[in-house]
């Protein structure tokens, strides 16, 4: 599978999406992108919610992963779809990665401060020795497309899961 941002159809819908501020419908042909064809797919007009909704749920098919608050997380991701890009690789890389972590985006809320962003939990049973090497085969997977992030942000950390 090519990475997402290599897929210049791919790019063109997020630019497209990012340039379109309002939840409404693309103008750009009703496209959202398909994980199984690594390209963008056709149907009726889909509001930015809906199309960052079917994208997802295609990745979490092909590479399983857990959302916590899906609706906060969609409308993170409407408001600054950017960084849609960085997290679908961020994604794939985790779940190539570290294959027997159990994944879970979710919508991180500072309690003292008025921030939040996107936050992807690798949960482990335990640290690997070699941890710090595969977090940095991780970084670089999605970390050169943070750059083309206008708003927003996305974090990945890893957890202990409860035994």
């Amino acid at each position: 599978m090519t990475g997402y941002a290599q897929n210049p159809e791919l790019q063109d819908v997020w630019s497209e999406m990012s340039e379109n501020p309002f939840n409404e419908p693309l103008t750009t042909g009703n496209r959202y992108l398909d994980l199984f064809s690594d390209s963008v797919r056709f149907d009726e007009n889909l509001p930015k919610n809906v199309a960052i909704e079917k994208s997802l749920h295609d990745l979490k098919l092909a590479f399983p992963f857990e959302i916590d608050g899906c609706e906060s997380v969609i409308n993170y991701i409407c408001d600054n779809n950017s960084l849609y890009i960085a997290l679908m690789n961020a994604i794939v890389a985790a779940s190539e990665i570290f294959p027997q972590s159990i994944r879970v985006l979710s919508l991180y809320k500072d309690p003292e401060i008025d921030d939040e962003y996107l936050l992807l939990n690798i949960g482990l049973n335990t640290y690997p020795e070699d941890l710090f090497d595969k977090m940095d085969l991780l970084y670089p997977k999605y970390s050169s497309y943070m750059d083309d992030i206008k708003s927003g942000w996305l974090t990945v950390t890893t957890l202990l899961l409860p035994i």
